[in-house]
């Protein structure tokens, strides 16, 4: 089993999700005074998943293969934009207010739908050892390719 798979369960049981629910491990280990610690926590554990992001990133590499990752990366992009564009109504209705804009949401489910997760990409390549073959590396800078799209889309 990869390592993200565990790391990410483990968050779920842990999280906000599931154990959190039963209130004496909500009261133990969600304390007001807790909060700032787990948000130094939170920020410091990103900071080292973008350093290992840039440790793992060939950017000449990229650079060769930038219209190839390009492709792929709209590929993966579009059935994921065109499901989420379809199921946006029904959740729409579901989640929102009268007073939202559907136009609005949908595009922002649409963009959380047909992100790649690049960092979780980049880890599922490192441990499954592809991080020097061509397809490793091709997937990595697509995944980039789609994540820096959805940054200038979202922006």
């Amino acid at each position: 089993i990869p390592t993200p798979i565990p790391q990410i369960t483990a968050g779920l049981l842990i999280g906000h999700s599931l154990l959190s629910k039963i209130k004496l491990v909500e009261k133990y280990f969600y304390q007001s005074t807790s909060a700032d610690y787990y948000n130094v926590l939170a920020f410091f554990g990103r900071t080292c998943v973008v350093f290992l992001i840039g440790l793992e990133l060939d950017i000449s590499y990229m650079k060769r293969h930038l219209r190839a990752a390009t492709i792929i990366a709209s590929a993966g992009a579009l059935p994921c934009v065109i499901f989420s564009g379809a199921a946006s109504f029904p959740f729409f209705k579901y989640f929102t207010s009268k007073h939202e804009h559907f136009v609005a949401f949908m595009f922002i489910f649409m963009l959380a739908a047909a992100n790649s997760a690049s960092p979780l990409v980049i880890r599922f390549i490192a441990d499954l050892r592809l991080g020097t073959s061509h397809i490793g590396r091709l997937a990595v800078c697509s995944s980039l390719v789609n994540d820096l799209a959805g940054i200038l889309c979202g922006a």
